[in-house]
């Protein structure tokens, strides 16, 4: 059995699945199979991919020497003992591995009981909608059992990904910073509309501010997080940020709180800086 007879399966066809398989579709591992909760979100992503689609993730992993589990966190251990259930030796050469960057490989251990060698690949993407562009030029952190490894790595070139081999750090504040990356920057544009809005601006405004993001980040990534940083706080311009949060009390307490809690932190972040730490390597 080799990878190229056998290809990937994918159980999961959300928003991370359909986005693995669209992406390996022309490499030279393509997807060989695909289960889902959801047999028609299976069916749908296997007619695109050209692959079948299968009940059960018992029959994927039968059929593939790479096996992805893109299913929800909560689910991970479930899927897992159950195919832990295949009959002995059907697992031996064969890699299981999941996505969730919460959870470690211990939550595969019924699959390593009989035999499969066992991963995690979490993309540090967003990806909210299924497209493979999502992962352009992003990062994974990678965790395997020493047989897992090597597949694992190759899967990341094929995908276009770039590793980030894991070594022991804490999961829960991993995940968090991630979150904190690549999520609540989101978020917080989404309100900077709400409040643009009330504020009298037009809908219209709504792409301005969402450049004023992607610009944001550009600078992030070019200068760091401390050196892409700007606004008031930084010019230590107090009268203009207690105008902020006297006007945003108006729309929303809760937002002027945030806003006051994050100028807080900022100001740390600064303090920190200035004295030589707290910066990761850019």
């Amino acid at each position: 059995m080799t990878e190229t007879e056998e290809g990937i399966g994918l159980v999961g066809a959300g928003r991370l699945g359909s986005a693995l398989g669209r992406r390996l579709r022309s490499g030279r591992y393509p997807v060989v199979a695909v289960a889902s909760r959801s047999r028609v979100a299976a069916s749908t992503l296997a007619a695109e991919l050209g692959c079948p689609s299968f009940e059960s993730a018992l029959e994927v992993v039968s059929h593939s020497s790479i096996t992805i589990l893109t299913v929800p966190d909560r689910s991970i251990l479930e899927v897992a003992s159950a195919v832990g259930e295949l009959g002995p030796g059907v697992l031996a050469g064969r890699v299981v591995l999941h996505c969730a960057g919460v959870l470690g490989i211990e939550v595969l251990s019924r699959c390593t009981e009989r035999g499969a060698d066992v991963g995690v690949l979490h993309p540090l993407a967003p990806v909210p909608d299924g497209n493979p562009a999502s992962l352009d030029g992003s990062w994974a952190t990678v965790e395997a059992s020493p047989g897992g490894l090597g597949p694992i790595l190759t899967l990341c070139e094929e995908l276009g990904i770039t590793p980030l081999p894991w070594n022991g750090w804490n999961r829960g504040l991993y995940h968090a910073a991630a979150v904190l990356a690549g999520v609540m920057p989101v978020a917080l544009e989404g309100l900077g509309e709400e409040v643009a809005l009330a504020a009298g601006l037009p809908m219209e405004s709504g792409p301005a501010l969402r450049q004023l993001l992607v610009l944001a980040a550009a600078n992030t990534k070019r200068l760091g997080a401390s050196g892409g940083l700007t606004g008031p706080a930084t010019r230590h311009d107090s009268e203009t940020s207690l105008r902020h949060l006297q006007s945003l009390a108006g729309v929303d307490r809760r937002l002027a709180e945030v806003y006051r809690l994050l100028l807080e932190l900022m100001s740390e972040k600064q303090g920190q800086s200035a004295r030589g730490g707290g910066q990761l390597d850019a």
